[in-house]
């Protein structure tokens, strides 16, 4: 019985590691804003992400230049800036907490990984 227990667990745990990781999807701009926007964010880590809404919010121009663009110390908060229309690849992880942990698979930033927001991503390529 024990044993049954524990291969039913470990399947379901394979099937729902499965249901997620390695889809497809492609990047949307989330809110279509002027035609100057750059891109959607891909971050190092969720934690830039965060330090950026909260230099934005509260902090001033230079702490938004820090935690948003330069960063420090030889840390950068972002991979680069994704364009509508590039592929990438959910990966299975907790690392970026309420965002979605890709791998970028076409574009300038292949082969890239790193965290962007969820609603930057669409099932459907955008025309």
């Amino acid at each position: 019985m024990r044993i049954r227990l524990l291969s039913f667990l470990a399947l379901s745990l394979l099937l729902a590691a499965a249901a997620f990781g390695g889809e497809k999807r492609y990047v949307v701009f989330p809110m279509k804003t002027s035609a100057g926007y750059k891109g959607v964010p891909l971050w190092t880590d969720g934690t830039w992400a965060d330090s950026c809404g909260r230099a934005t919010i509260n902090g001033t121009a230079k702490d938004r230049q820090t935690f948003c663009e330069d960063g420090f110390s030889g840390l950068k908060p972002t991979v680069g800036r994704l364009p509508e229309g590039i592929e990438v690849e959910l990966l299975d992880s907790n690392q970026c907490g309420r965002m979605a942990y890709v791998r970028v698979l076409t574009g300038e930033f292949k082969g890239g990984v790193g965290c962007i927001v969820a609603s930057a991503l669409s099932s459907f390529k955008p025309e």
